[in-house]
């Protein structure tokens, strides 16, 4: 696939409801040894109840290049473990501008056809390449979150941007 340069696009729609967005939490998270790009945005749902679904929408014109369907562990509001099928989408803005969504629990018209028909065990090498246009608020999913916290996840990478940390030397030194 061929990119175009662009370090700096605008989004030009939003990737939800907002009204349906009780909080964001900034990508400020380290996992493991790593620093994740990725803000999580949390459904606004009672505490203990099961989220409403929210329609996510692309906030700019893009490829989307990638889905992973797989099969998460997480607890229900009982306690009990379950596996719970998830889709992660990835998609290109530019060549330097990257964007995508985690726990989304039903695909938008288009894509939901490009989709491997069963979920992998685990998210190593279950992406599947793909190559799909978007335009700016086209509906690309819908999600209820996660279980208990009703989350899902916003990732946004530009390489052209580097950041700037106090410990610039550990954060470059860190991870994969």
């Amino acid at each position: 696939m061929d990119c175009v340069s662009d370090p700096s696009p605008v989004l030009t729609s939003h990737i939800a409801d907002l009204s349906t967005i009780g909080s964001i939490q900034p990508p400020s998270v380290i996992s493991g040894n790593w620093y994740k790009n990725r803000s999580y945005l949390n459904i606004a749902a009672e505490h203990g109840a099961l989220a409403p679904s929210v329609t996510v929408y692309a906030p700019a014109d893009a490829t989307l290049t990638g889905i992973t369907y797989y099969l998460q562990p997480m607890n229900d509001i009982d306690g009990n473990l379950l596996d719970v099928p998830q889709f992660e989408l990835r998609l290109q803005i530019s060549c330097e501008v990257t964007y995508g969504f985690d726990h989304l629990t039903e695909l938008g018209p288009g894509i939901a056809e490009l989709a491997p028909a069963e979920p992998s065990t685990s998210t190593r090498d279950a992406e599947k390449s793909v190559s799909f246009e978007v335009k700016a608020g086209d509906v690309l999913g819908y999600t209820t979150g996660t279980i208990v916290a009703n989350s899902w996840d916003f990732i946004f990478s530009n390489t052209a941007v580097v950041n700037s940390f106090a410990n610039q030397e550990r954060y470059e030194n860190t991870g994969d």
